[in-house]
């Protein structure tokens, strides 16, 4: 009975990299956070670096990714400016075969999601026939 009671209220949060502003806010919540917990380490601020890093990350682990990447940082920052690093997908090489496998999966995605998954209408905004849409979506197996 308190399933359904519940489950009349739906409640939808987006992403965290769909929420752009307010990553830099949970970013220095953070930071004051691990501050307080480690007084002896006298964190003062972000890097300019680590800002353009942390604003630009898609954060595909959302805020927990977010909160142990600054916790991270705190704990091994040598100096009061704190130096955030993440591990990217720019720090690694992909084939070009599978770097353009990739781009076209984002894009069929995203025109998918515009269209609210109505694939003939998602093939011909992409210029493309319907049976290649699928063949985008499910390629043979190797």
């Amino acid at each position: 009975d308190l399933y359904y009671r519940l489950n009349q209220f739906v409640l939808t949060v987006p992403p965290l990299r769909d929420r752009g502003e307010d990553i830099l806010l949970l970013s220095y919540y953070f930071l004051e956070k691990y501050r307080l917990q480690y007084p002896d380490k006298e964190i003062a601020d972000f890097s300019p670096q680590s800002l353009r890093i942390i604003s630009s990350y898609e954060w595909p682990g959302n805020v927990r990714q977010l909160a142990s990447a600054i916790h991270k940082a705190v704990i091994t920052a040598q100096s009061p400016i704190v130096e955030v690093q993440i591990k990217t997908k720019e720090n690694t090489v992909t084939n070009l075969d599978q770097a353009t496998r990739n781009f076209q999966l984002k894009l069929i995605n995203r025109v998918l999601d515009m269209t609210g998954g109505n694939k003939d209408q998602a093939a011909g905004m992409l210029g493309i026939h319907r049976s290649t849409l699928f063949r985008y979506l499910n390629p043979p197996a190797k």
